[in-house]
C-alpha cells in the first residue's frame, strides 16, 4: 500500500507516476538533511518482504510441530 501511494502522490500532484523528489530538512542536532521522496516506496517494498517472510517462517514452524 505504501510503495503504491508514493507512486500516486505524484500522479495526483501533476507530475508522471513514480517520479520523485527530494525533501530538505534542517535538524537541530544533524543540521541540513535530504530525504528522498523514493524512501518511502523502499520501505513499502521492505514491508512487504518482511512480511512474506515471517509468514514462510510461522508455516515451516507449525508443519514441523505437526
Amino acid at each position: 500500500m505504501i510503495s503504491v501511494l508514493t507512486g500516486t502522490g505524484a500522479l495526483l500532484a501533476g507530475r508522471s507516476y513514480m517520479d520523485h523528489e527530494i525533501w530538505h530538512f534542517h535538524l537541530p542536532i544533524v543540521g541540513e538533511y535530504e530525504l528522498p521522496t523514493a524512501t518511502f516506496f523502499d520501505l513499502g517494498v521492505y514491508l512487504i518482504v518482511l512480511g512474506t517472510l515471517m509468514t514462510i517462517f510461522v508455516e515451516m514452524a507449525q508443519e514441523e510441530g505437526r
